[in-house]
């Protein structure tokens, strides 16, 4: 039996409460901020590796030293597809949504699409700033369906093992008064240098690392955490994408991030373990990489 109302009672429809889970993309706005659309179904790229070779010295008149010509690799990728997609029933048209009055007709197919646009675009973003982290922490990329098997082939970007430090223990832990953190700092320095021909310039610490990181006696006193001009943009732009500007050490921009995402199994999980320590470069040429996605309407055209 319906609910009879008095018609003299007056009522008011407040706005929707809503909560947005907007995707954070830190590490890809950091890391991967350039980006390239290809109309095919697979790409190729060819890698070429140059030399630190230096040029030898000959007697006037005895020619010049022949320099071998620099090679090249070609890799071909022709990647799985992300096609997410919702669809808006009749239902969906009848009902009305959050912040609507029972009688207000409104415009919902437009409501609904921009909405449903929205919630999808997060969806990819959310999850290119997981393979991301991937990329950064483990060196490859595992791609998943929803079942949660890997689909295609593991990307492995043959990292060099010693861009992957071993863990600190004992009296070198910087949670310990003997633990000099300026040491690890010049060590990534010199890696990425080495096998990268860039400078480092970004540090992100998980909870825990900052956690000791602060508190070790040496950083203290040399992390530089007053603000300037430069550093003020730095504190804004980074918390638009979910990260905290901590401040300047050893020629890094130190930097926490809290981003979390619900895996394929439903559990939720954080982009940047708790643990790590993670020094990288802006400078590193790397690219967020798109392609055409074909889809079919329900006569079959595309």
């Amino acid at each position: 039996m319906p609910t009879l109302e008095s018609p003299y009672k007056t009522q008011d429809m407040l706005e929707a409460l809503r909560l947005l889970r907007v995707p954070r993309t830190f590490l890809t706005k950091t890391f991967f901020s350039k980006a390239y659309t290809s109309m095919q179904a697979a790409v190729k790229i060819d890698i070429a590796k140059g030399s630190r070779t230096i040029g030898a010295v000959v007697r006037r008149g005895e020619g010049a030293v022949q320099v071998d010509r620099q090679v090249f690799e070609t890799s071909t990728y022709e990647p799985p597809e992300i096609p997410v997609m919702r669809t808006i029933t009749d239902s969906d048209l009848i009902d009305r949504l959050p912040g609507q009055t029972p009688y207000d007709d409104g415009d919902r197919a437009s409501e609904l699409q921009a909405q449903d646009l929205f919630d999808l675009n997060a969806i990819i973003e959310r999850t290119i700033e997981a393979y991301a982290a991937q990329a950064l922490y483990l060196g490859t990329i595992t791609l998943k369906d929803k079942e949660n098997n890997t689909v295609g082939d593991v990307l492995d970007f043959q990292r060099n093992a010693e861009n992957m430090p071993a863990a600190l223990a004992g009296a070198a832990l910087w949670s310990a008064s003997t633990g000099k953190p300026a040491t690890q700092f010049d060590l990534a320095t010199e890696t990425i240098d080495k096998n990268g021909d860039i400078m480092g310039d970004v540090c992100i610490m998980g909870r825990d690392a900052f956690s000791a990181f602060f508190s070790n006696p040496d950083v203290k006193e040399q992390l530089r955490a007053l603000r300037y001009p430069e550093e003020d943009r730095l504190v804004r732009e980074s918390k638009s994408l979910g990260a905290v500007y901590r401040g300047y050490y050893c020629g890094y921009e130190i930097y926490t991030y809290n981003g979390w995402y619900k895996d394929l199994a439903g559990n939720l999980q954080t982009l940047v373990p708790v643990n790590k320590v993670l020094w990288g470069s802006r400078a590193a040429y790397t690219r967020v990489l798109y392609g055409a996605l074909m889809i079919e309407d329900s006569t079959g055209n595309g």
